[in-house]
């Protein structure tokens, strides 16, 4: 017999890396070509 596991929320966010790291984060040196 299973439990009813609790809820946790969702798995996945969706939203842009732009949106996310800041401008000034070492991450935009590594891809600083557009892509």
């Amino acid at each position: 017999m299973r439990v009813r596991q609790p809820y946790q929320g969702a798995m996945f966010s969706y939203g842009s890396v732009e949106e996310r790291i800041p401008a000034k984060h070492p991450l935009r040196a590594i891809r600083g070509d557009g892509r």
